[in-house]
């Protein structure tokens, strides 16, 4: 009988989840992320199933690695040489954290418009006083730079509002749930007309620094920005600097050029920024979410069937 093949998983998904994974035809071994150290993994596992313990494990004594899936969205952290040379395919989560997201995209534009931030402050020194500046959702005009399913989710939830909806990607071509889209080089003159910026783009070439001061100020007086992307996309400077500037009305960022961010940056004090710790994907039912598609993902394999959510390094994702 041929061995059932070996998936590692370095992140607990409950007895229940890993014994449909047994059953399902594989050895499964879970190794700690955390603590995992160089040598630890058996040199034949098939499938690893990781965030990333890339810095401390050797792909090249892992001979029969065939798997790299990833429960995160981004990529960045896969050592891509490595993967190549051995002919390892890599997925990620694909869908799994999108309805998180959005949900998150929608309550940072509500608590920005409503100054909740502002708010709480008056709370906590118990300070009666109403806020004449808040403002409302309905009628405001939303650019969403990427057209995936994170921005589609934001989408599905932001149109009741009565906004109105504007997506970027690539070649401008139309996708549901959006009034318009238009091409990445047609983003200045969308600009112009937005309220309300929201990025969900991948990292890469084309996207870094994409959000620069020059596209910050292309934005109309008193527009928000939203980032739960990727850090590399923004020049966190130039936010800054809008927002003390008061051309832009608030920010919120879930991603940094650099995480953690650190304890000393200037941003942590800006007003009307609402910094959270790359958290928008979290939630109650994220786990199991993410294990589903991975379940169903192991189930492909052991099949030889097409994997869903492949990843393109020479697109970035």
């Amino acid at each position: 009988m041929k061995d059932k093949p070996l998936v590692v998983f370095t992140l607990p998904y409950g007895k229940d989840n890993f014994r449909k994974v047994e059953e399902a035809g594989f050895t499964l071994l879970y190794l700690d992320e955390e603590s995992l150290q160089e040598g630890d993994l058996p040199s034949e596992t098939e499938v690893l199933v990781c965030y990333s313990p890339f810095n401390r494990i050797d792909l090249s004594c892992l001979p029969r690695l065939k798997l790299i899936h990833l429960v995160s969205k981004g990529v960045n952290q896969v050592p891509v040489e490595g993967v190549r040379q051995q002919g390892i395919e890599v997925v990620n989560n694909g869908d799994a954290t999108s309805v998180p997201i959005a949900e998150w995209i929608v309550a940072m534009i509500l608590m920005l418009l409503k100054n909740s931030p502002g708010i709480h402050g008056r709370q906590r020194r118990k300070v009666w006083e109403p806020d004449r500046s808040v403002m409302e959702l309905a009628g405001k005009r939303i650019c969403i730079l990427g057209t995936g399913n994170i921005a589609g989710q934001a989408a599905l939830r932001l149109k009741p509002f009565l906004t109105d909806l504007t997506g970027i990607n690539s070649t401008g071509r139309p996708v549901d749930g959006f009034d318009r889209c238009y091409s990445l080089k047609d983003l200045d003159h969308v600009l112009h007309n937005t309220d309300i910026l929201v990025s969900t783009l991948p990292a890469t070439a084309e996207t870094e620094k994409l959000i620069d001061s020059r596209r910050l100020s292309l934005l109309k007086k008193g527009a928000l920005f939203i980032n739960i992307s990727r850090g590399a996309i923004t020049d966190e400077q130039a936010v800054m600097n809008s927002l003390e500037s008061g051309h832009l009305k608030g920010a919120a960022l879930d991603v940094f050029e650099k995480e953690p961010l650190n304890r000393e940056s200037p941003l942590w004090s800006t007003d009307n920024l609402i910094i959270t710790p790359h958290n928008s994907f979290l939630s109650d039912a994220y786990r199991q979410r993410v294990f589903d598609v991975v379940f169903e993902n192991l189930k492909r394999y052991l099949k030889g069937e097409t994997l869903n959510n492949r990843v393109d390094f020479d697109r970035g994702y």
